[in-house]
């Protein structure tokens, strides 16, 4: 390895080569999985330094007495810093304000320099610390669909912050990834329910599981191709108050049974339009109503059309016109005849 940062990771027994440097800034977790001769090798080419408030965390059995760190020239511990180990360096070896070493420092060539520090150099097997009930949520997990974006947040309680999560067992969806924060999230390629465990640990290294099955869905078959449906009739007779009306509306170009329904507007008072396209009902009140009729095909698609209808009274056509006048004259002769008739003596 080059130089990188150790923070955030958990490692394992074994031997870590670093051709220049490492730093330390955050959590490094040295986990011994049950192993109490587990050790920990890390041989660095040049300097070690620590950030302020860093730490080394030792897990499941680990031994300070089994770290060991190799640095090629100087190594350098933050203000705060709670370091495990055992330090061999070539040149000096500097343990700034607040800091503690579970472990050994030595200098080969020049300095150890302590400013009010701890330093723990017994080498007595690690007791784990006493853990909290650690809770991990959620408890279960929603659903997914493939080709459909998924994200769902982890969190922990009970135990130190911050919390680091990982997949302990079986396998994510294809597609999703888990990161040390706690947040599962892509989009799901491939339907199943595959079933993992999820492991939170804190900042202590006190852990939780929990197992969870991820239920991913098939893809959502693709909207239809629409062709264009037609309405008829485009235009509506007109009705009259009092009198009973009924027209039938109907679809083409699409794929039957139409339903139909208003979408905007509103009917004549008295009418109503049935999901079969009739259009119908008695009229109570003259007007114009303005209003927008959906026809939808068994595939859902549709159209829309404007709808007009006039509701007006009747106006009395030439032969009624003339009939009613011919009524007024007859009325009106008789009426003269009645006047003129002459008196009997």
């Amino acid at each position: 390895m080059t130089g990188q940062d150790l923070g955030g990771k958990t490692l394992t027994a074994g031997v870590y080569c670093f051709a220049s440097s490492a730093q330390l800034t955050g959590t490094l977790r040295l986990d011994a999985q049950g192993n109490a001769a587990a050790v920990f090798i890390f041989q660095i080419g040049s300097t070690l330094t620590t950030a302020s408030g860093s730490s080394v965390v030792l897990i499941n059995g680990a031994s300070p007495c089994n770290v060991f760190w190799q640095v090629g020239s100087s190594a350098t511990l933050g203000t705060a810093t709670s370091f495990v180990g055992n330090i061999l360096a070539l040149t000096s070896i500097t343990v700034t304000t607040g800091a503690t070493v579970s472990g050994r420092t030595l200098a080969r060539n020049g300095a150890v320099t302590l400013d009010t520090n701890v330093v723990t150099a017994s080498c007595a097997p690690f007791v784990p610390p006493s853990c909290p009930a650690i809770s991990l949520s959620p408890s279960s997990l929603p659903n997914g669909r493939v080709a459909v974006a998924y994200s769902q947040t982890f969190t922990g309680s009970g135990g130190t912050a911050p919390y680091t999560f990982a997949v302990t067992s079986g396998a994510l969806p294809v597609g999703l990834t888990l990161t040390p924060s706690g947040i599962l999230a892509g989009t799901p390629t491939i339907a199943g329910n595959p079933t993992v465990t999820i492991r939170v640990t804190d900042a202590s290294g006190c852990t939780a599981t929990l197992p969870y099955t991820i239920v991913v869905a098939a893809a959502l078959p693709p909207p239809p191709v629409c062709p264009t449906i037609t309405l008829a009739p485009t235009t509506l007779p007109n009705a009259t108050p009092g009198v009973a009306y009924t027209q039938t509306i109907t679809g083409s170009g699409g794929t039957a049974p139409y339903s139909f329904g208003v979408t905007a507007g509103a009917l004549p008072t008295g009418m109503t339009l049935t999901p079969g396209g009739v259009l119908s009902g008695t009229p109570t009140a003259s007007g114009i109503a303005t209003f927008t009729i959906r026809g939808t095909d068994a595939n859902g698609c549709f159209a829309e059309g404007s709808g007009t209808l006039t509701v007006t009274t009747a106006v009395p056509t030439m032969p009624e016109v003339f009939v009613v006048l011919l009524a007024l004259g007859l009325i009106a002769a008789g009426y003269v005849r009645l006047r003129r008739r002459p008196r009997v003596a």
